[in-house]
């Protein structure tokens, strides 16, 4: 048993389908000096029933009882009440590997971080994706903390490992964390982004272990992937909350290209799950963005990679979009889209094959090439699924 106490923080709302997975896969843990904090949310299903017979199970588990009042205010609940000096956060549908706070716990001691960051296994319904970081510690007084946030942008969603903002893959020194995450408005969604925002520009030193030991459960219908008009106004909430983040630190103007481009992303989703013609979510990611820098682009095709690719590189402040063309271009909404037959009288440095399949872009290429354009300037990548969490390693 370590002698430093761990509090683990796990903020419960209507999760009896899966909160004894989570709360046995925490009570079997190798480092077993844990402090488990079960806050109820409010939840109106067996949630809380199950946390008081834990209770009475394990003397370690502990269950606040609140009238339900979002995620940001269970975890600063939990926050308040914790007693460790250390805290982590488990959600409650996830569950985590028995040495999961023992390495966490280890690299901690090591570095004297002010907190420190795991690998991750992203469980889909058919499939799992595992992210697992090299081993490293970084002093921030040597670092760049906007070239960090810049280069971690997560959505850019390069093949490049990025720390995922998520406060649960974590663990914190417990001064730390209440220092930041009261940051965060309770209203708030985006809130372990305003979170981690907070946590790069207030610490000190930072570390990761090569170790993916927490399950995430991947949700069609979690919060995250809903669009009503009360879960965006709690996103512009998140929005504010970032922006008064940067602004304290006076990153606000330097950062501040990266939360609109967030904001319109968002609004897009938004846009296309309410049927508002003409705008639709960005669903494919162009991987590789900042290889585009400088350059003058032309994008081929307007199904829904090129649809999506449009909407991402119109906001990108690395590259111009000479033209969009395609056959059909026609059947493209607001006119934004027009012919290939234009493609002879522009000048431009990459025309990016915007499908989703290889051999169709293959096709394509081939067709260019006939048609006297430089091969050397066609270009095609596997487009990234960024809900589906499709194209990773």
């Amino acid at each position: 048993m370590g002698s430093d106490l761990i509090s683990v923080i796990v903020p419960v709302y209507n999760a009896e389908l899966f909160l004894e997975r989570c709360l046995k896969s925490i009570l079997r843990q190798s480092y077993e000096n844990l402090e488990i904090i079960l806050v109820n949310d409010g939840s109106t299903d067996l949630s809380g029933k199950i946390c008081d017979r834990y209770a009475d199970l394990d003397k370690r588990v502990k269950v606040i009882h609140k009238d339900n009042k979002g995620l940001v205010s269970a975890r600063k609940t939990g926050i308040n009440a914790a007693l460790g000096k250390y805290i982590g956060f488990v959600d409650s549908d996830d569950y985590i590997e028995p040495d999961f706070y023992r390495h966490l716990h280890e690299e901690l001691v090591k570095t004297g971080a002010d907190f420190v960051n795991a690998g991750i296994i992203y469980e889909f319904v058919d499939k799992q994706r595992i992210v697992i970081p090299e081993e490293r510690c970084i002093l921030f007084e040597n670092t760049d903390r906007v070239g960090f946030i810049r280069k971690n942008d997560v959505i850019v969603c390069t093949h490049e490992y990025v720390v995922p903002p998520a406060m649960w893959s974590k663990l914190f020194n417990a001064e730390f964390i209440r220092k930041c995450y009261f940051s965060v408005a309770d209203e708030a969604q985006e809130e372990d982004l305003a979170a981690f925002y907070k946590c790069i520009l207030e610490c000190r030193i930072f570390a990761e272990v090569p170790y993916a030991e927490y399950h995430y459960l991947v949700r069609s219908d979690s919060i995250s992937n809903q669009y009503t008009y009360v879960s965006m106004l709690r996103r512009f909430i998140g929005y504010n909350s970032i922006y008064n983040i940067l602004k304290e630190y006076g990153y606000h103007e330097l950062l501040g290209d990266l939360l609109q481009k967030r904001m319109t992303m968002r609004m897009l989703d938004y846009a296309n799950e309410a049927n508002i013609p003409g705008l639709e979510v960005v669903t494919y990611i162009y991987p590789s963005e900042r290889e585009l820098e400088g350059k003058r682009i032309v994008l081929y095709g307007a199904g829904k990679v090129g649809r999506s690719y449009y909407n991402q590189l119109c906001l990108s402040h690395y590259c111009r979009i000479a033209a969009w063309v395609d056959k059909k271009y026609n059947n493209k909404p607001q006119g934004a889209c027009s012919g290939v037959e234009i493609l002879h009288q522009l000048e431009f440095d990459l025309l990016i094959v915007a499908v989703k399949d290889y051999e169709l872009a293959e096709e394509i290429a081939k067709e260019l090439g006939d048609s006297g354009i430089d091969n050397k300037k066609i270009q095609w990548k596997e487009p990234i699924h960024w809900l589906k969490g499709e194209g990773y390693q």
